[in-house]
C-alpha cells in the first residue's frame, strides 16, 4: 500500500466573470501521506480555501476546475461522476468551513444535521446513540440536553464543535479544515486546535489544515505548502520551514512576526500588495515585493525545485536567503 493518501497535481481553479479571469489556483501540485497533517499556509487571498474546496469539487459558479489531477487512492476526483463522489464525501473525506453559522442549517436541531452524515441503514436510536458519542468526543457539554437545541443557541465554540461532529460522523480517512478557529478568541481557538489534533491521532486520519497562522503550522503540522497568489511558492516539513526557510515570501513572513517576550527587534512588514489575481506578472508574482530577485525573475514564472530532499522551492537565488529560526507563538 502507497503511503499517499492524496496527490494534486497542476490543480487550476479560475474564476471567469464577464471577460476578467481570476486565477485563484494556478498550478498547484501536493502529496499528503496517511496519517498526516498537511498545512497550506498564506495571506488571505492567496488560493488556500480555493483549493481546499477543489478537492471535493465545492467550487460553485462562477468558479471552475479547469485542470490537473486529484488522486485519492490512485482515483482521480476529477473524472469521478457526481453519484460516487458524493457518497466519498462526508464518509471518506469530511470538511470543517471556516464559519459555522453559513455551513450548519439554522432551522433543524443539531442531531438531525449529525443523523445526515450517519450511515443510513441505523435506526434512529442508533444515531441517537452515536450523535450523542459524538458531541461528547468533541468536548460538547450536556448532549442529552443540547441535541436537540438549534445552532443559534450554540456559542461560536460549541458550533465549531457542532461542525466537527458532524465532520466526524462517519469517521473520514482525510479531513479537510479551512481556517477553522476564524473568529474565535484565542483561547477557544487553542482548544479546538488541540481537538483536531486529538482526534486526528485517535482516528489514524490525515488532516489538510488551512491558516494563515504561522503558530499553528509549528504545533499542527507535519509538512507545510507556503502559498502566494495562487501558487506554491514552497513546501518542505515543518522543521525545515522553521529553520531553513527558502523563499524571500516566507522570510518575509516569518520578519514581520514579533521575535518573542523580551526582544526589541524593529518589525519588517512585506513592501507592497500581493498581485491581482486578474493580471499576474509574466514572471514571479512576489518579485515586485521581493528583496532579492533578479532580471530573470521578471521574464517566466520560476519552476518549483526540490533543492534537498523534500525541500522544493520557486526561487532561482534560494542559496542567497539567511536561515532564520523561529519559534512563533499564536497569532
Amino acid at each position: 500500500m502507497s503511503d499517499i493518501l492524496l496527490e494534486v497535481k497542476d490543480l487550476r481553479t479560475h474564476f471567469i466573470t464577464g471577460e476578467n479571469t481570476v486565477k485563484a489556483v494556478n498550478g498547484v501540485s501536493f502529496s499528503v501521506r496517511r496519517g498526516e497533517t498537511f498545512g497550506l499556509l498564506g495571506e488571505s487571498g492567496c488560493g488556500k480555501s480555493a483549493t481546499c474546496r477543489s478537492i471535493t469539487r465545492l467550487i460553485n459558479p462562477p468558479g471552475k476546475i479547469i485542470g490537473g489531477e486529484i488522486l485519492y487512492e490512485g482515483t482521480d476526483l476529477l473524472k469521478l461522476p457526481m453519484d460516487k463522489l458524493r457518497r466519498l464525501r462526508g464518509r471518506e473525506i469530511s470538511m470543517i468551513f471556516q464559519e459555522p453559522m453559513t455551513a450548519l442549517n439554522p432551522v433543524l436541531p443539531i442531531r438531525t444535521q449529525i443523523f445526515e452524515s450517519l450511515d443510513p441503514q441505523m435506526s434512529r436510536a442508533q444515531k441517537r446513540a452515536r450523535a450523542l458519542e459524538l458531541m461528547h468526543l468533541v468536548g460538547i457539554p450536556s448532549p442529552e440536553k443540547r441535541i436537540d437545541e438549534y445552532i443559534h443557541q450554540f456559542s461560536g465554540g460549541m458550533r465549531q464543535r457542532a461542525m466537527i461532529a458532524i465532520a466526524l460522523a462517519s469517521q473520514p480517512r482525510l479531513l479537510l479544515a479551512d481556517e477553522p478557529t476564524t473568529a474565535l478568541d484565542v483561547t477557544i481557538q487553542d482548544q479546538i486546535m488541540k481537538l483536531i489534533g486529538g482526534l486526528k491521532e485517535r482516528m489514524n486520519m490525515s488532516v489538510i489544515l488551512v491558516t494563515h497562522d504561522l503558530g499553528v503550522v509549528s504545533q499542527m503540522c507535519d509538512r507545510v505548502a507556503v502559498m502566494y497568489a495562487g501558487h506554491v511558492m514552497e513546501l518542505c516539513d515543518t522543521v525545515t520551514l522553521f529553520f531553513h526557510p527558502r523563499h524571500p515570501y516566507t522570510h518575509g513572513l516569518f520578519r514581520s512576526l514579533p521575535r518573542g517576550k523580551g526582544t526589541r527587534t524593529r518589525l519588517k512588514p512585506i513592501a507592497g500588495a500581493p498581485p491581482s489575481l486578474e493580471n499576474l506578472p509574466a514572471g514571479c508574482p512576489f518579485e515586485p515585493r521581493c528583496d532579492w530577485a533578479g532580471e530573470c525573475c521578471r521574464i517566466g514564472l520560476p519552476p518549483l525545485t526540490e533543492i534537498a530532499e523534500g525541500h522544493f522551492t520557486r526561487c532561482y537565488f534560494h542559496a542567497k536567503l539567511p536561515d532564520e529560526v523561529r519559534f512563533p507563538t499564536r497569532m
